[in-house]
């Protein structure tokens, strides 16, 4: 997950590691640093390729997410395309007691001051962005169909979330990420169903880069090699 202080600390272990291609990940509020950190990227490494990921998912969903696709993929837009078809599928989101301290999230006054009486909020990632209680996320899955991993630095926090987790009998905890959750507020979680996603054929070849197509755009030469038709 990138900032805009991550460009040349990020270009010197690039060069290190001598790196083929490489994944910038980044949610809605980093576009600006992170399209300034690919820029930097760009310009001194012609021979890298460099990958956009725009996320919905914070970070620790995120990685596992893309580590997922990668171990499973064959070549890197087949796992862009299963990180998609993963985070599309799945329910993901953050238990937090408090919204004010989520204001990349964009929520409205209304809605902040709402939070103050009902506690312990549910912030499902989308599309769209919603604010559920514990409830209405348990309602709307079969918890012993499904499968809930979360994450979070405060050792606190999984026993205040206690009759959400254990609503699940199949339940995991991971590592988080070293930027994730450095308020101590919330605890991040995903769900996904029993059923395993399957990789799908690509479409057709990228003329300009030679990669499998997933989509009609190209995610390691950012372009579109053809462009739909207007009518």
């Amino acid at each position: 997950m990138v900032g805009a202080n991550s460009a040349l600390p990020l270009l010197a272990y690039i060069q290190q590691q001598h790196l083929p291609r490489i994944i910038l990940l980044y949610s809605a509020h980093q576009s600006v640093p992170a399209h300034y950190v690919a820029s930097i990227l760009e310009t001194q490494l012609t021979h890298v390729d460099i990958v956009f990921l725009k996320t919905r998912t914070p970070a620790s969903t995120s990685l596992t997410f893309l580590n997922h696709a990668l171990d499973c993929a064959t070549s890197t837009t087949q796992a862009l395309d299963y990180y998609n078809q993963i985070a599309s599928s799945s329910i993901s989101g953050t238990l937090t007691r408090s919204l004010f301290h989520k204001a990349d999230h964009g929520f409205n006054v209304p809605t902040l001051l709402k939070s103050l009486v009902f506690r312990k909020h549910v912030i499902l990632n989308g599309p769209p962005q919603q604010i559920q209680s514990a409830s209405q996320v348990l309602a709307s899955v079969d918890p012993s169909r499904v499968t809930l991993t979360y994450y979070t630095h405060d050792s606190a926090l999984p026993a205040a979330y206690r009759q959400f987790i254990q609503s699940f009998p199949n339940s995991r905890q991971l590592p988080a990420v070293a930027e994730h959750n450095q308020r101590n507020t919330t605890l991040e979680f995903f769900i996904v169903g029993p059923e395993p996603l399957k990789l799908r054929q690509p479409i057709a070849q990228c003329p300009r880069c030679h990669h499998a197509l997933y989509s009609e755009y190209c995610p390691i030469c950012h372009t579109r090699p053809h462009p739909r038709r207007r009518s």
